[in-house]
């Protein structure tokens, strides 16, 4: 069944959904492997976990916007 005025089919988006979950998981996993160099292994892996359940509740907009809230210098979180 084609769907929409750009005629993917259902096993089309279905195909494309796992390429872009596979490429997800590598940058998670990229993103752990970095982020370890600066804070550990174990700290690493909690924080990754705790963003990646972020950004499964909210658009990636939201969550960049929040992540530019923080202010390195102070440890914490800038807001008025």
């Amino acid at each position: 069944m084609k769907l929409s005025k750009f005629n993917f089919t259902n096993e089309e988006i279905a195909e494309q959904r796992a390429i872009d979950s596979a490429a997800r998981k590598r940058e998670w996993a990229d993103f752990t492997v970095a982020l370890a160099g600066e804070v550990g292994k174990s700290r690493a892996e909690e924080i990754a976990l705790a963003l990646g359940e972020m950004y499964s509740l909210f658009g990636e907009d939201t969550v960049d916007w929040l992540a530019s809230l923080y202010d390195k210098e102070s440890g914490g979180f800038y807001y008025s």
